[in-house]
């Protein structure tokens, strides 16, 4: 059995970039879940509850490879890559390759930096993706998450992939605008629309 560091929503992952924080530990048993979810089955049955939920642990190969964990609930799109082994509740999406090879990392970071860009959140916020009605916490379901276009650029890949580097390890605000400068000309926009874009995210 595993023992994983357990991230849990804006907790876990609290900023763009951040690293993961965590309080609590999961053990990651099958069997156990196994025994609890059919408990859990058991008892909604008695109380009449249909839509009956299982207890479930999620993919373990995702907690393993180095991931992408994007948070479901925030204002914009916030995620963290890392190659250290955590789960995370069903509040933290889990986006990996399963794999530990430097070409699948660098995608990952790569993906990472053009989803934490200012861009990505304010097409996100226009093409409700990010959906934040009525005063209610803002949240992303996985179906629409999956709607994001990211662009791969062999001109400017390397660049990001460093850029994500640097923010992982050391966020400041002169390489977050670096990288969103970039993700602007890689989607071709033009200075008034990179101007109307910034208006709209402030």
């Amino acid at each position: 059995n595993m023992i994983f560091p357990y991230l849990e929503g804006a907790k876990g992952i609290q900023n763009k970039f951040s690293k993961p924080q965590y309080t609590r530990f999961i053990e990651y048993d099958y069997e156990k879940q196994l025994k609890i979810s059919n408990e859990f089955k058991i008892e909604l049955e008695k109380l009449g509850v249909k839509n009956k939920k299982r207890v479930t642990l999620g993919d373990k190969d995702c907690y393993i490879y180095p991931k992408i964990f994007i948070r479901q609930s925030a204002n914009e799109i916030v995620c963290s890559y890392t190659e250290n082994q955590y789960a995370a509740n069903n509040s933290i999406y889990v986006l990996s390759l399963k794999s530990d090879k430097e070409n699948d990392k660098n995608k990952l970071k790569y993906t990472s930096a053009v989803l934490n860009s200012e861009l990505i959140s304010y097409f996100s916020k226009k093409t409700n993706i990010i959906r934040g009605q009525n005063g209610k916490i803002p949240q992303i379901k996985i179906s629409d998450l999956k709607r994001i276009p990211i662009a791969f650029s062999k001109e400017y890949y390397n660049e990001i992939v460093e850029l994500s580097d640097k923010l992982q390890n050391n966020y400041n605000e002169s390489d977050y605008e670096k990288l969103n400068s970039i993700v602007y000309k890689i989607y071709g926009l033009d200075d008034n629309e990179i101007q109307y874009v910034k208006k709209a995210m402030n």
